[in-house]
């Protein structure tokens, strides 16, 4: 037993008491076995021992790491906060200076004698094996006092980058904020209970509840600002963009179609039923086979279902515009809370498709897939309906005064929109003097009209593409062959009326590349945000928040930010 460093005072008895203890330690030591009997006999059961039960002489100055009697008043060795640390003690001796204190196991060995030598593979497995050590019970001493609190080092953070260098947030950021301001749906209730009391009035409650509106939209525009599906519905370049490719695809159509009716294609072409139909669908031959000549969109076509709203169209059309056999690409618009979209591209063959398609899946974990978003984008091969139904027309639409109507009606369709779409006039002269009867000059421009501009004749309806022609008007539309007794109905009055309402109000304007400045709303926007964007330093010094450009006045600052910050105002 080691000596405290400042020991107390001590009374003759307790002189006494260590002196018995030397001379009993100097005594020839016992065998396991009677010193297991001694304390059987002395705490009256079997293997019970009763050292913990014994108060330890040393009480609270007590510096043993390991001390198998009782500290009634606690240890000051334990209470200290350095005990675990460099000051605290170790060992027996408590004068080291490794680890200790209280719960703190020990982690001093004692060096061999013999060198260090590494231990081969062969030499520990041939080694005797050693009985597990002996467990060191840590000390069961009550502390009175609280132990100390731990201080743990802070990690080096790195240092904070300027704005211009700040990367910006991720996309798995921006779904999550995307998903977090849709989950919280503003509600009155819930305003009115936190934020209005009872000497509120109605009146300022509701505009308090207004403006509450306003941030909130404020916070989900930021959400999902920076997603493909926002750039794909708001961005002009986007738009500007998406009028080109119609626009391309319009005039990519006409000069196919007027190429084989100068070869003498369409020449078996007729939309007439062989006898009266009691049905609304009729079987056609297949797709480009007469007598229809109609137009199946899935074939040679390869489509991908619910892209993410994460990924823009635009990315995937980059990938697959230059591929052989290209033709024109779709996309639906989103439908549902889900913001789901379907994407179509139709190419020459269907082996140039599954090209495609393979290229496609092979980048999909860069291109179809955004970290955060909502699952994957697959690519797949479109398979073709084997047996194809068209539509059929009631029988007045086959009467002859109807037909003579019908032509007149299909030339000033097809003049409007080869003008709004810029085709040529020589095919839309090719298209009007083609030569045959009234019947096969109305079929002609009926089918132009689906194949080029994805225009129903019948429904007075103008689609974006060829999928969407199809889901709203079918594969294509036929006439009944009309009875004696037939007359003009209801049904030829309101598809008159529809075309002409459609001639006075079809429009194909090219969108702007820049946000319009004219609008009121759009000016006002702009300029809340020109003068978020200024910092005043001092009453003759401005800076700029984008650029860190320093100005005399803040009109100069309006006007550098007007000239040199355009992504603003977009």
């Amino acid at each position: 037993v080691s000596e405290p460093r400042s020991s107390p005072e001590r009374s003759p008895s307790q002189r006494s008491r260590r002196s018995r203890r030397a001379r009993r330690s100097r005594r020839p030591r016992r065998s396991r076995r009677s010193r297991s009997r001694r304390s059987r006999g002395r705490a009256g059961g079997p293997g019970v021992s009763n050292r913990h039960t014994i108060n330890c002489w040393h009480g609270r100055a007590c510096t043993r790491f390991t001390c198998w009697f009782n500290h009634p008043d606690g240890r000051e060795i334990d209470e200290k906060p350095s005990s675990g640390g460099k000051g605290g003690k170790s060992g027996k001796g408590g004068k080291g200076k490794g680890k200790g204190g209280k719960n703190v196991p020990c982690t001093f060995r004692r060096r061999s004698k013999t060198p260090c030598r590494r231990r081969s593979p062969q030499s520990s497995s041939k080694s005797r094996t050693r009985s597990p050590r002996r467990r060191r019970s840590l000390s069961r001493s009550p502390s009175q006092k609280q132990p100390a609190p731990r201080h743990l080092t802070p990690a080096p953070s790195a240092p904070s980058p300027s704005p211009s260098e700040a990367p910006t947030k991720t996309e798995a950021g921006v779904h999550a904020d995307a998903e977090k301001a849709k989950a919280a749906e503003p509600s009155f209730r819930d305003f009115v209970l936190k934020h209005a009391s009872n000497e509120d009035s109605p009146e300022f409650v509701m505009n308090r509840f207004q403006q509450y509106i306003h941030e909130r939209l404020k916070e989900e525009l930021q959400a999902i600002k920076q997603t493909g599906l926002f750039f794909d519905l708001y961005h002009p370049l986007s738009r500007l963009r998406r009028y080109e490719l119609r626009l391309g695809t319009t005039q990519l159509n006409a000069a196919t179609f007027a190429q084989d009716l100068r070869e003498g294609r369409y020449c078996e072409l007729s939309l007439r039923t062989g006898q009266a139909r009691r049905g609304a669908t009729c079987p056609i031959a297949g797709h480009l086979q007469a007598p229809e000549f109609a137009f199946d969109p899935d074939v040679g076509s390869l489509v991908i279902r619910s892209l993410p709203l994460a990924v823009s169209v635009w990315d995937v059309l980059d990938v697959i515009q230059d591929r052989p056999g290209f033709c024109t690409a779709a996309w639906t618009s989103f439908e549902g809370t889900d913001l789901a979209r379907d994407f179509f591209a139709r190419f020459t063959s269907a082996a140039d498709a599954t090209a495609a398609a393979v290229v496609l899946m092979r980048s999909a974990e860069t291109l179809l897939s955004r970290p955060g978003s909502e699952g994957t984008g697959r690519a797949s091969v479109l398979s073709p309906k084997p047996d194809l139904a068209a539509l059929v027309l009631p029988q007045e639409m086959s009467l002859p005064e109807r037909l003579l109507k019908d032509l007149a009606l299909s030339e000033q369709v097809i003049q409007r929109l080869d003008d709004l779409t810029e085709v040529p006039k020589d095919i839309t002269a090719l298209v009007l003097n083609a030569y045959g009867t009234t019947e096969f000059k109305l079929d002609l421009r009926v089918t132009y009209l689906r194949r080029v501009h994805h225009f129903c004749f019948y429904a007075a309806r103008w689609c974006d593409d060829e999928w969407s022609l199809r889901d709203a008007c079918g594969i294509a539309t036929l006439r009944a062959p009309a009875q004696p007794e037939c007359t003009p109905g209801e049904w030829s009055a309101a598809h008159e009326q529809r075309l002409e309402s459609f001639l006075g109000s079809v429009s194909f304007d090219k969108p702007a590349a820049a946000p319009d400045y004219s609008n009121e709303h759009v000016v006002q926007r702009v300029a809340e945000e020109r003068e978020k964007a200024i910092l005043k330093v001092t009453d003759e010094k401005f800076k700029c928040k984008l650029c860190g450009k320093h100005f005399r006045g803040a009109d100069f600052v309006r006007k550098h930010i007007r000239r040199m910050h355009l992504p603003l105002a977009e």
